[in-house]
């Protein structure tokens, strides 16, 4: 009489190669996903277009006049101011000053 050989144990395979049960379906998500962030960026960069080409540039108006820019506002603010008789502006608080 032989002796019977002793079982061997059989490999596994690994998770990884073992075929997925979810036939696909996670796929179909995912490429739903990217589609629908794609037509989202679509949409808000064609507001972003039509609203930038809404704007009128500074130096237009409906009646052709040129508006005034800033820096034109400030010097013609500056040369409004009258820093030739400082000394008027004080004399209030030099009399107030001249009673205590």
């Amino acid at each position: 009489m032989q002796p019977t050989p002793a079982p061997t144990p059989q490999a596994q395979p690994a998770p990884s190669m073992m075929p997925q049960s979810s036939g696909g379906g996670g796929n179909k998500m995912v490429l739903w996903l990217i589609v629908g962030v794609v037509v989202v960026i679509l949409i808000v960069g064609g507001i972003y277009f039509f609203m930038s080409s809404q704007q009128k540039s500074p130096s237009q108006t409906a009646q052709g006049t040129a508006i005034p820019t800033k820096q034109e506002n400030l010097e013609n603010d500056l040369n409004a101011v009258n820093v030739s008789d400082v000394d008027s502006d004080f004399s209030s608080v030099d009399q107030d000053l001249k009673n205590l």
